[in-house]
């Protein structure tokens, strides 16, 4: 008799590897596992303890999953690698990004995000008591910022001088803002959009600043290129990555 009973336990385990195997890391709730018997409750109740199944908690429900499928912190990572890629410039606020998740993953963004932005998947951002997220490897791919010294060097200066126009950088800093959905632009961005001259473009931010006009920021000085790092402003000790207009 015990002999029987352990071969139907393995039975009831055989049969919910195989679904969960099926569906991947879609999960099964306890219905869609035919969990209908005692039996079949106790072989699901075996293999949690055992680690050959992993159990969260979805909405009001119980999902589950082969441990390889199951929502974690690594998978939250790949979700929004694989969804922020096509997407280099644009700024994310945290419930952006939890709607770019499954419902399994949405629990797991708040733990997630710290160690994302640390591992610079992510830059974070602030305005206030607002909190942005940029997707770093698809802006870095995107805007080159692996570029050579020279390349670099280049970008961060008009191929040629040209009259200042401060029309032309007021223009530029609507376009880049329109395309980044955020008020401040790095200076670097700025000049190359608004094809002006280095010294003449930081001569007119820091009257604009005098003036109320503009607000320099520091943004983030170990992650900026080479580039960015040529373009910033330089105030005493402070430099300044990036500005947002009036």
């Amino acid at each position: 008799m015990a002999h029987s009973t352990a071969d139907k336990q393995r039975e009831q385990e055989d049969r919910i590897l195989e679904k969960l195997r099926t569906a991947g890391r879609s999960g099964l709730s306890k219905s869609k596992l035919g969990v209908t018997s005692q039996a079949r409750e106790k072989a699901l109740t075996d293999l949690v303890k055992r680690g050959r199944v992993t159990a969260r908690r979805v909405g009001p429900y119980k999902k589950y999953w082969l441990p390889d499928n199951a929502p974690s912190l690594e998978t939250v990572e790949r979700t929004l690698n694989e969804r922020c890629a096509t997407k280099p410039d644009t700024l994310y606020r945290k419930e952006e990004l939890k709607r770019l998740l499954p419902p399994a993953e949405k629990s797991l963004l708040e733990e997630a995000l710290p160690h994302l932005v640390a591992d610079k998947t992510f830059h974070e951002l602030r305005r206030g008591q607002s909190r942005y997220y940029l997707h770093l490897p698809s802006f870095v791919a995107a805007h080159n910022l692996g570029a050579g010294r020279d390349e670099a060097a280049a970008a961060a200066q008009p191929t040629q001088a040209t009259p200042f126009s401060s029309q032309a950088v007021r223009q530029a800093y609507t376009r880049l803002v329109e395309a980044t959905h955020f008020p401040f632009v790095m200076i670097s961005r700025l000049l190359r959009e608004s094809g002006q001259d280095l010294n003449a473009l930081q001569d007119y931010l820091l009257k604009e600043q005098a003036q109320g006009r503009a607000e320099l920021s520091e943004a983030d000085w170990s992650i900026a290129s080479e580039d960015e790092r040529k373009a910033a402003i330089s105030k005493g000790e402070r430099r300044y990555l990036s500005v947002r207009l009036e």
